[in-house]
């Protein structure tokens, strides 16, 4: 029996896909646990749901706690993007997180 495919979501037995998550969380909601609760349900979704192969998340430099859950959550840091992106009208650097989807490789 041959697997039906939709054009927006992949097989287990396709090209590897990847997505790129951003999520921006305003500072005075920095520190209550909502992007380690949130995280989880969006990974699980990307590579159950999806099947897709990699995840890739921004994080601003200075946001220790979101990159704290990323690391928790398994995310690697690749890389630093300088003045990616602007912050009431200043440049900031945003830190890029990759997450594979091991039962894919």
């Amino acid at each position: 029996m041959e697997e039906s495919k939709s054009p927006n979501k992949s097989s287990k037995n396709s090209t590897p896909t990847k997505t790129e998550i951003g999520l921006w969380l305003l500072p005075e909601f920095w520190g209550q646990g909502i992007m380690t609760e949130a995280l989880p349900l969006i990974t699980h979704y990307t590579f159950k749901q999806l099947y897709l192969h990699q995840m890739e998340g921004f994080v601003e430099t200075e946001n220790t706690n979101c990159k704290k859950a990323m690391a928790k959550l398994d995310f690697k840091k690749e890389r630093t993007l300088q003045k990616a992106e602007f912050k009431n009208g200043k440049p900031i650097n945003l830190e890029g997180f990759i997450k594979m989807n091991t039962n894919r490789l």
